[in-house]
């Protein structure tokens, strides 16, 4: 399998898991953010791949829906890596809050950085 397969394969299992979880109750969650975080500081293909995924899946909700109450308006251009630079930043700047479901705190990353018109 080439790195990209496994990139995509694990962007189609994201997408449909946060898809699943996206409103359903905290302890449905299947994901924490300490889970995300060691994913995406992982140095493995499979790791480094799960989290693009994950987190491009939960931009491509969190730009149509709401996750948790969060919403983001992102904009045309912006690439899976910058989703995944912006989803680490969160997760290193706000430690005190991975043991919150990572589709939460994903969402939540993208609606400060890309919030909404009101």
């Amino acid at each position: 399998m080439t790195p990209k397969t496994v990139a995509v394969g694990a962007e189609l299992v994201a997408l449909v898991l946060v898809s699943a979880a996206a409103n359903a109750p905290a302890t449905a969650d299947w994901m924490s953010g300490n889970e995300l975080k060691e994913s995406c500081h992982s140095e493995g293909q499979y790791g480094r791949g799960a989290c693009l995924g994950f987190t491009s899946a939960v931009a491509g909700i969190v730009d149509t829906e709401t996750i948790y109450g969060w919403r983001a308006c992102i904009p045309d251009g912006v690439t899976r890596g910058q989703l995944r630079d912006i989803m680490v930043k969160f997760l290193d700047d706000h430690p005190e809050k991975l043991h919150h479901s990572a589709a939460s705190l994903a969402a939540r990353a993208y609606e400060e950085v890309f919030p909404c018109p009101k």
